[in-house]
């Protein structure tokens, strides 16, 4: 993101109810839609993505949408992630196959086009075009998880997030618990 931005969800020009998301001057307050509403419309939806959380890929081409939040532990870090393109198309969920509202952490990968998250205590990347997924955790018992830590680390550090990409995007480093 470019300093001196501010995104802004304001109320919706075209959709009663919903939100645009907003690119503003944070000293001018002038400002574009980025965003509408209707872009934010999954395939066969009568209404729009609830966003509870976004981030941008590098370039700002894409949003990564987190909805449906639901507590792990002690915090709301479980929910849906979907991926809106701003060169068109419907939002894409991620996650396809796994269970609902169980994604964690998702990142996009530096060029934008993979996404990495944590589900079930495993740590995957999805392509988001193709939806191909790939399960990067070794197989072992299932009293180990990666990319996300234990409740004694959440509770007692802080720590939660336990995966970062390399910044080519060749590689994602991940602790085991």
């Amino acid at each position: 993101p470019v300093p001196g931005r501010l995104w802004r969800w304001e109320a919706a020009e075209s959709v009663v109810g919903e939100r645009d998301l907003w690119l503003r001057d944070a000293q001018t307050g002038e400002g574009e839609k980025f965003l509408g509403a209707e872009r934010l419309r999954p395939e066969g939806a009568d209404k729009g993505l609830e966003v509870e959380e976004f981030q941008t890929s590098a370039d700002e081409s894409k949003f990564l949408i987190f909805t449906n939040r639901r507590r792990d532990w002690r915090y709301p870090t479980r929910g849906d992630y979907w991926v809106v393109d701003t060169a068109g198309g419907a939002p894409r969920r991620l996650g396809a196959g796994l269970e609902p509202e169980s994604l964690m952490f998702a990142k996009f990968s530096p060029d934008g086009e993979r996404v990495a998250y944590v589900s079930g205590g495993d740590l995957y990347v999805e392509s988001w075009r193709s939806g191909d997924i790939t399960k990067l955790s070794p197989e072992g018992p299932a009293t180990l998880i990666e990319g996300t830590s234990d409740w004694v680390n959440e509770e007692e550090l802080d720590l939660r997030d336990c995966f970062r990409w390399s910044p080519d995007g060749s590689c994602i480093a991940f602790w085991q618990f």
